[in-house]
């Protein structure tokens, strides 16, 4: 082989590594997704997937967006209202003609089935993989079902009230009133059990594996509390307030009083980062990974911020409030508050192309590593 053709066989390979090269930086790129002029409530996000409610003539409709394109799920004339999502399995709440009762459907991606199927009350769906969880007034109070894929089971049933049950896998939880404390339990696909061991009010406990973290009193002001799948401990101890928090594998957000305001704290299992510090209030923040996102106002309105473990960036910047943000790794997604209607946006991570001279600087790193043997076998 001669000298020209081993100069062809380099460029041909520089050409070919700097195609698949990963991008060495990205960018945050918006997109609305709801352009039906309604009111809209509730986006929910699994990777590249969006669900809300849309109104119209005071019908609630499901829709769906898929990475791609919006669809309307469903088109009746009752109310389907509070879905959720997990991959392609959603679920939401759809109410009977005449109003007097609600049912739970799933749509699997292919096919909608009503899984709670009676004459109650069913309210607050959520979805995690196979397994959907929500609340139903039974004719005396609230109490928690979960479906497994197949069947239907009560989890509790007490003579207290059972509320905003939240699922991740099998595991599901919920705040409920045992004697006269409010209290967090977890079933865990076999039994239920009581996580919280303050004797105070335990609420809005969410869960990620065997994680689960809520808000407790402590008798002087609310803390943050972890359940780590063995012991309940407190992740907060002063004497300011806590709340909303919110769980992700071994990573946690909440919202925590400065004396000021409301801030955005962090926790990666070993340290509490405070991620905001500013003279305005930062609330509703929701973590997926080392993604954390929140609303905070600027002066003049609220807008959406999101952290990616090192920096911020602002995702808005305009004259409307933009409001109740979620987030699935690199996706996120709101609504605008506009006086004409509400509408759905969503962002996501989309990485930049390298330039050809980076591309070819690497290629080069990397095709000198194999450039003798490259060349022995050549020359042979």
């Amino acid at each position: 082989m001669n000298r020209t053709t081993i100069a062809t066989l380099v460029l041909v390979s520089l050409v070919s590594f700097s195609f698949w090269i990963p991008a060495a930086n990205a960018q945050w790129v918006v997109t609305q997704i709801s352009e039906n002029g309604r009111f809209v409530e509730g986006p929910e996000v699994s990777g590249n997937n969006v669900v809300w409610t849309g109104f119209g003539d005071f019908i609630g409709e499901i829709y769906h967006f898929d990475g791609n394109s919006t669809s309307q799920l469903t088109s009746n004339s009752t109310i389907d209202r509070y879905p959720d999502i997990s991959g392609e399995r959603i679920v939401w709440l759809g109410l009977d003609p005449n109003n007097t009762f609600s049912d739970i459907f799933l749509y699997d991606g292919v096919t909608t089935t009503n899984i709670s199927n009676n004459d109650l009350a069913d309210t607050f769906p959520k979805v995690s993989e196979d397994a959907v969880v929500w609340r139903t007034f039974d004719g005396n109070d609230d109490e928690i079902f979960y479906y497994d894929g197949t069947t239907v089971i009560q989890v509790s049933d007490n003579s207290g009230v059972d509320d905003r049950p939240q699922i991740s896998g099998t595991n599901a939880v919920w705040s409920g009133d045992v004697g006269a404390e409010r209290e967090v339990l977890l079933f865990d696909g076999t039994s239920t059990v009581q996580l919280s061991t303050t004797s105070t009010a335990n609420i809005n406990p969410q869960i990620s594996g065997s994680n689960v973290v809520w808000t407790g009193w402590d008798g002087t002001d609310p803390e943050i509390y972890l359940y780590d799948g063995v012991t309940t401990v407190p992740l907060t101890d002063n004497s300011l307030a806590e709340a909303r928090p919110q769980v992700s594998g071994k990573n946690i957000v909440w919202m925590g009083s400065d004396g000021n305001d409301f801030e955005i704290f962090f926790y990666d299992e070993t340290t509490i980062t405070q991620i905001t510090d500013n003279d305005y209030p930062d609330i509703e923040p929701h973590v997926s990974g080392n993604f954390v996102v929140w609303q905070g106002e600027d002066g003049n309105d609220s807008e959406i911020f999101v952290w990616d473990g090192t920096s911020t960036t602002q995702l808005t910047d305009d004259d409307l409030d933009d409001l109740f943000p979620r987030v699935s790794g690199p996706n996120i997604t709101w609504w605008k508050n506009d006086p004409a209607s509400r509408e759905v946006f969503y962002a996501t991570l989309i990485p930049e192309p390298w330039s050809m001279a980076q591309a070819v600087i690497v290629s080069i790193m990397i095709f000198s590593c194999r450039r003798r043997h490259l060349l022995a076998q050549a020359l042979e």
